[in-house]
């Protein structure tokens, strides 16, 4: 498999990713999402609370849920009101609450609107970003919460930052994997930015994983962490 050249220049090109992700935030539509979030996230997760939050993450993170499945979800959230409030409250998470929050993450919710109990979809990164980002804004620091994102998830396995097996669908796995590559760089929301950064400017097009892979190989190895910096500010 081919593989990035990642372990020499890891520490100069993280460090250079979490610049250019607060750069082109400004740049962005995701500088108002965030405001708006400010001004409407709070610790309570009622339906009425959870359904309407859970609108508006579900359409700046891009989870593709329709209104149906969004209004289940928030109906799961709203049934761990009590024990969601307590952990975004918590410091730090411990082994009994990554158990809580594996089973939590993976409830699954139907898709057939005739058959609401069929349970056949698992929103699983939707669970994962509710949580991160109650905690990253509420709390205003990096978040303890880990974040499932199918553009990290593609960029870590193809990636030679990690020698072990790992399975990020796994909560206690994405957040020990998550944890020990983000520790260096400011904790869980710093390392999810700059992967997700990264992953944005590898797999930018439509051709095979590999090729993609092995073109950003090459491009790594002919220019500058600098210019590397400028280029995915101003990549579309």
């Amino acid at each position: 498999m081919v593989k990035l050249l990642l372990k020499e220049k890891t520490p100069e090109l993280f460090k250079a990713l979490k610049k250019a992700h607060e750069k082109l935030l400004k740049q962005t539509r995701y500088s108002n999402d965030n405001i708006l979030l400010e001004k409407n996230l709070n610790n309570h997760h009622d339906l009425e609370n959870a359904y309407f939050k859970a609108i508006l993450i579900n359409a700046f993170y891009s989870t593709r849920m329709g209104a149906d499945l969004v209004y289940q979800a928030a109906k799961h959230i709203c049934r761990h009101k009590k024990n969601i409030a307590k952990l975004i409250e918590k410091n730090a998470l411990e082994s009994k609450d990554l158990d809580f929050l594996d089973k939590f993450c993976h409830k699954k919710i139907s898709r057939d609107k005739s058959n609401i109990e069929s349970e056949d979809y698992n929103p699983y990164s939707f669970f994962t970003k509710y949580l991160a980002i109650h905690d990253r804004i509420l709390n205003k620091k990096e978040s303890k919460f880990p974040i499932y994102d199918t553009l990290v998830a593609k960029t870590i396995k193809s990636s030679d930052l990690f020698e072990s097996k790992f399975n990020l669908r796994n909560y206690h796995s994405l957040y020990n994997t998550l944890q020990e590559i983000g520790t260096p760089y400011g904790g869980l929301t710093s390392i999810d930015n700059i992967l997700w950064i990264l992953g944005r400017f590898i797999f930018q097009n439509k051709d095979k994983k590999e090729k993609q892979i092995s073109n950003f190989n090459k491009y790594l190895s002919q220019n500058s962490i600098d210019k590397l910096t400028k280029d995915i500010i101003n990549s579309k």
